[in-house]
């Protein structure tokens, strides 16, 4: 965790993040989106903007691709508890994200950061399922010692 850390400007990241969400949750990028990606989005968005920061440090002003990259292939598989299903939308939800804040002026970097991400796809649920098959032996050796305590 960034040693310039506070809850303050978590907030402030949050609240910024959140009036850009909804924006784009009335635009056509993301009615794009098939009914799943639309139902997580917000959590997606909301995971990138925090893990961004806490993680990091940066606050949405200062995404740039190789954050985003870090963040998305490093960052997330290991800190949002969620099934493959939900790593596969990661690229397509930041992706529309992105590019709908680049087109919106919002993010001067919002092109390119919906550039990356969506080349970041493969390298995703690759991430996810190695991090999965790393912890299910463990967590199987658990459950069998437990069952049979």
């Amino acid at each position: 965790m960034s040693g310039d850390y506070s809850d303050r400007e978590l907030r402030s990241i949050k609240a910024t993040v959140d009036g850009w969400y909804r924006a784009f949750a009335e635009s056509p990028a993301f009615a794009c989106l098939n009914q799943t990606q639309q139902g997580d989005a917000g959590a997606i968005t909301e995971f990138f903007a925090r893990y961004t920061y806490e993680y990091l440090g940066l606050s949405p002003d200062e995404w740039e691709p190789r954050a985003a990259t870090e963040c998305c292939v490093g960052i997330l598989p290991r800190k949002v508890s969620a099934d493959s299903d939900f790593f596969a939308m990661l690229a397509p939800v930041l992706s529309a994200f992105f590019q709908f804040l680049g087109d919106q002026a919002l993010h001067r970097q919002g092109h390119a950061l919906a550039k990356t991400v969506s080349a970041l796809h493969r390298r995703i649920v690759a991430a996810n399922k190695l991090l999965a098959a790393s912890v299910a032996p463990t967590v199987q050796l658990s459950f069998v010692v437990l069952r049979h305590s």
